[in-house]
């Protein structure tokens, strides 16, 4: 399964990770907000995914897979 994501703003180089989906899934579906902040340094940095307001302040790090996790060869 391979996703790309469009991005608002983003002006830096192209990165690319692979990340155990049910993860990312899971985490993001407590979010109620349409919008989430997220931060990712390089492919073996994990993604940190953001949400503020008045409400609550919530914050989900998810690690990156690598090659050999995930079967696939190099």
């Amino acid at each position: 399964l391979e996703e790309s994501l469009e991005m608002e703003d983003y002006t830096g180089e192209s990165i690319k990770s692979r990340f155990y989906s049910p993860y990312l899934f899971n985490g993001l579906q407590v979010f109620p907000d349409q919008h989430v902040a997220f931060y990712i340094k390089n492919n073996v940095k994990p993604i940190i995914f953001d949400s503020k307001t008045d409400d609550y302040d919530m914050t989900y790090l998810v690690m990156p897979v690598s090659l050999g996790q995930t079967g696939q060869e190099q």
